[in-house]
């Protein structure tokens, strides 16, 4: 049974994980919205204005207010700017299953920080909120998303045909782990 926590916040040794405001829109339209690069393998265009990425801010900010809405801004540190976002972009409560999506900036590919916040948001579900299971897919086009996941302990499962933005079909890899999964690789 899920334990309606919400987006409590997260502390990771680089990362803060946190609810977004609607002052993120600047920079996350500056950090990622706006970058071609980080949208060509996401669910989202391509943000066209910073207006547009404060109104998605907005909005996160109102949904925060649902226990059973779980999306964090990741915010480094060091900066104390948003780099990328994780969320559970689908939920099954009666499964305890919700599965995650995220995204980053480029200037944090290839640093760890998604794994980084990655297992700090696995933690939280398993150990605070009651999940059971937890998925992630990634376009078969984005192998580096595909790591992530399997540093985090998930383990592929299948591959699946999907239809994307702009009436793009393509081929995601779908990759699973459950909660005594997790506990099993914990030290």
């Amino acid at each position: 049974m899920l334990i309606p926590n919400g987006s409590r916040v997260l502390e990771t040794p680089r990362l803060l994980l946190r609810p977004f405001a609607e002052t993120d829109g600047e920079a996350m339209y500056r950090n990622w919205t706006s970058d071609p690069e980080v949208a060509r393998y996401v669910t989202w265009n391509v943000h066209q204005s910073p207006d547009e990425s404060r109104a998605l801010c907005r909005m996160w900010e109102e949904e925060a207010k649902n226990p059973l809405k779980f999306r964090w801004a990741m915010v480094l540190k060091e900066t104390g700017e948003p780099v990328g976002s994780i969320d559970v972009v689908s939920l099954n409560e009666e499964w305890a299953e919700g599965e995650i999506g995220y995204v980053s900036s480029r200037s944090g590919w290839g640093k760890g920080l998604m794994t980084e916040a990655y297992k700090a948001v696995m933690a939280y579900l398993f150990d605070q909120c009651g999940f059971e299971t937890l998925l992630a897919r990634h376009d078969i086009r984005n192998p580096a998303s595909g790591r992530v996941m399997e540093k985090c302990g998930m383990s592929y499962t299948h591959d699946e045909e999907f239809c994307g933005k702009n009436d793009y079909v393509g081929i995601v890899s779908c990759y699973r782990i459950t909660k005594s999964r997790w506990q099993a690789l914990q030290p």
